[in-house]
């Protein structure tokens, strides 16, 4: 019963916390108004994380966790095509990505550089495994065509989420942009996918160009 209830209680705080990073923003929440949040003592804090900063990694890790389980009950739908099933993990990555971005980019420079480089790196190993299956089903399918499905989709993933960092390249709208095209041209041709495959992302990085250079 201890252990049920302390459970609940670290998902309390988990909860409080990303709701008020969210909101307010990392740089602007304070340890006291987590424990106002969910009405507890420094105490109770403490015993589950040394800090507000481990409280944001646990946080950006359950995140990964809960986005991990999504794409892989998709990846094992026996009813979908293997198109189908990136177009749909492709979009939920999207979003999901957005969130957790968001809350990273609330944060000072050196803390934002060292949960976005983890960020990187948690995501990159959780869905390179999953979108690897996804391509070798598109290969059998012959909608794929690649001799190296788990080194590619690791390279896209990788190279997606720092070679559109606006904070450390500096790139303006209309180049992020253009970028944004080549880079789905790219993939479709590492993929070896007919041409116009991943076209259906262009308007979602279109918004997101245009949100992060407003």
């Amino acid at each position: 019963m201890k252990s049920k209830k302390g459970e609940i209680r670290l998902h309390e705080i988990l909860d409080a916390g990303e709701q008020l990073f969210s909101q307010k923003g990392y740089d602007e929440t304070t340890i006291n108004d987590v424990l106002s949040r969910v009405d507890i003592g420094k105490g109770t804090f403490y015993h589950y994380f040394d800090s507000k900063l481990s409280l944001m990694t646990r946080i950006i890790e359950r995140m990964m966790a809960q986005l991990a389980q999504m794409v892989t009950d998709i990846a094992n739908d026996s009813s979908l095509a293997a198109h189908d099933k990136m177009t749909q993990v492709l979009l939920q990555l999207n979003q999901s990505g957005s969130q957790a971005h968001g809350m990273i980019e609330g944060q000072s420079a050196p803390q934002n550089a060292i949960l976005h480089q983890a960020g990187i790196v948690a995501s990159v190993h959780s869905m390179t495994p999953i979108l690897a299956k996804i391509i070798e089903q598109g290969i059998d399918e012959g909608v794929y065509h690649t001799p190296y499905p788990f080194e590619t989709i690791e390279f896209i993933l990788a190279s997606n989420q720092f070679y559109f960092d606006v904070s450390a390249f500096g790139w303006q709208k209309e180049e992020m942009y253009q970028k944004g095209k080549s880079f789905i041209r790219i993939m479709t041709l590492s993929l070896g996918a007919k041409a116009g495959s991943f076209d259906f992302l262009l308007p979602f990085f279109e918004a997101q160009v245009n949100k992060e250079m407003s």
